[in-house]
């Protein structure tokens, strides 16, 4: 073998770098886009003061009830176990005095995700955003949380972990870690505290959430007895929520997303949940079909008796609310069948984002492998040096994310 030609070990080790430079342009390109939509719908990383809201009408104008509320979050409730007499007859009773809907998840239909779209009102898709289920951090996400923030309204979650994205407007609260998810009483007792926090008028806006009934429905399915022994006790708690919150305040039974037969539940599979809302400014016994999980930020807005926030872009149904003698809020009369689009930026505005960002994502990863090529390669820069000037790239561009929402 001449001098010139290359060794074995070393045509390999150029194989396996090539690889792995493409594979960074790959994931970059893909976090790009991801930050992307974060730009676009408006959700920004800085912590900002809300806005003024769109409308300024006064709580007389919206329904006859008190402006208090309390949120119930099933993990994994499907619409087929809620609507079920024999697995969660309670649940399935409230049907007949509550307004209530099939809830048609977020596209990757995981918690966070989830979570993030009910409380937001927009939909949104990241391709790493199941990320967020396992690693969160403080956001400053605009949501029903940042109108609560500026109206003073007492908040209460328990326990917080999946609402890490709205860090910036919501309580801190001490909790031992993030317990375990299979601890059935654990997370019972924390939504009873939440329930007598709001009883003792300590709070006005209220959330328990409860994620034994997801694992349970990952480990065994729906037809283990596990499983139906969990969504009873779901159901127990529901109607003793239902028992003890006055009839003048508001309830809400819901799911961030549903399951398969088998407990899957994952971008691309048809997984509704179901939701109830039982309280003087909704219609009892009246059905809204099927709606998007984003949704749930305009009837909760109408249950708090705020305005509409402005970031809102989903569905609207008049028709399921009760309201007092006064005119509602043009946001609240209005039905909107169809996705409405936030913000103020043209479409050449837009275009400009998007290729700004892809320049500053993907282009730069081909540059770097450039300099890989040119600079780094007679060097003989080992492979981890290199990933590593990859990997710097997310914290290298991320800044822009905070000047292209200017």
């Amino acid at each position: 073998m001449s001098a010139s030609q290359p060794t074995p070990v070393a045509t390999r080790s150029a194989r396996i770098q090539l690889i792995v430079m493409v594979l960074a342009i790959l994931l970059t390109g893909v976090w790009a886009m991801d930050q992307l939509t974060t730009v676009e719908a408006g959700e920004l990383l800085p912590a900002r003061e809300p806005s003024s809201p769109t409308e300024t009408t006064g709580p007389e104008h919206y329904h006859p009830g008190r402006a208090r509320m309390f949120v119930f979050i099933v993990d994994s409730l499907r619409d087929k176990t809620a609507t079920d007499p024999d697995m969660m007859p309670y649940l399935s009773g409230m049907r007949q005095r509550s307004l209530h809907a099939v809830v048609t998840s977020s596209r990757d239909a995981v918690t966070v995700s989830a979570i993030r779209e009910m409380f937001t009102g927009r939909a949104r898709f990241q391709a790493f955003g199941f990320l967020r289920d396992f690693v969160t951090s403080p956001e400053s996400v605009e949501s029903l949380f940042t109108q609560l923030h500026a109206a003073k309204v007492p908040v209460a979650i328990y326990p917080p972990f999946a609402f890490a994205q709205f860090a910036h407007y919501i309580p801190n609260r001490d909790f031992d870690g993030r317990g375990d998810d299979r601890d059935q009483a654990q997370q019972n007792r924390w939504v009873r505290e939440a329930m007598e926090s709001f009883r003792d008028g300590k709070v006005d806006f209220a959330v328990g959430h409860v994620v034994y009934s997801d694992r349970v429905a990952h480990d065994g399915g729906v037809h283990s007895e596990a499983y139906r022994a969990a969504f009873r006790s779901v159901d127990q708690v529901i109607a003793e929520l239902d028992q003890k919150i006055a009839p003048e305040d508001t309830l809400v039974v819901t799911g961030d997303h549903g399951h398969t037969d088998s407990g899957r539940h994952s971008l691309g599979l048809d997984v509704p949940s179901f939701t109830v809302y039982r309280g003087p400014g909704f219609r009892p016994g009246f059905s809204l079909g099927t709606i998007p999980i984003a949704e749930h930020r305009w009837l909760m807005s109408w249950g708090m008796k705020l305005p509409l926030g402005g970031g809102y872009a989903s569905s609207r149904h008049p028709e399921g609310l009760i309201s007092g003698e006064r005119t509602r809020p043009a946001s609240f009369s209005e039905a909107a069948s169809t996705p409405k689009r936030s913000g103020s930026r043209s479409s050449l505005w837009h275009v400009v984002l998007t290729t700004v960002w892809l320049n500053v994502g993907v282009l730069a990863t081909l540059w770097l492998g450039l300099l890989w090529q040119v600079w780094l390669k007679p060097r003989r820069v080992k492979v981890g040096f290199w990933l590593a000037i990859v990997c710097s790239l997310g914290i290298a561009v991320s800044p822009w994310s905070g000047v292209l929402a200017l």
